[in-house]
């Protein structure tokens, strides 16, 4: 039997992204993942009724409270950070401009609030669709980088929902 038959008849393992998922109360749901030891479970942010309208997770995360949109989502660990990571860069920002360097600095600042706009979206956008999203996964990859490197964050929650190979 060559490798490509073997493939086809071996039972395809299904990932979270793929599970249906049964609503409750207060909108979470443990799934254990496919790939780790059955005692290892992760928290899933499961959509209540095929969760929020991505247009009004924009409009929180653009006009309300970058994060805001995040923990309407289901994702408050997350929309907490993302909104600390906010004041912090703003108020280094802020405190730089009176060195003039700081003024060069807006531009992240400005590129930031738009990745977490662009994250809940997408985030919303995947709840409507029906897919079960973890608890920190990240709809875009560039918002995975520096939550956890600023200890905001402990251990690989944040992904980007990729199903691996």
């Amino acid at each position: 039997m060559d490798i490509d038959t073997e493939r086809q008849l071996s039972p395809q393992p299904i990932y979270p992204q793929q599970q249906p998922y049964a609503t409750d109360d207060k909108g979470l749901h443990n799934l254990s993942t496919p790939n780790s030891p059955s005692d290892v479970n992760q928290q899933y942010a499961v959509p209540a009724e095929k969760g929020v309208s991505p247009i009004i997770v924009v409009l929180l995360n653009a006009f309300l409270l970058p994060g805001l949109g995040h923990v309407v989502t289901g994702q408050v660990n997350k929309g907490i950070s993302m909104f600390l990571i906010m004041v912090l860069l703003w108020a280094l920002v802020t405190l730089l401009a009176m060195v003039v360097i700081g003024i060069c600095l807006y531009p992240v600042l400005f590129v930031y609030y738009i990745v977490i706009i662009i994250d809940g979206l997408k985030i919303a956008e995947r709840q409507q669709s029906g897919i079960s999203v973890l608890e920190g996964e990240c709809g875009l990859k560039l918002a995975t980088y520096g939550l956890s490197t600023l200890g905001f964050v402990k251990g690989p929650i944040f992904v980007t929902g990729e199903n691996p190979v």
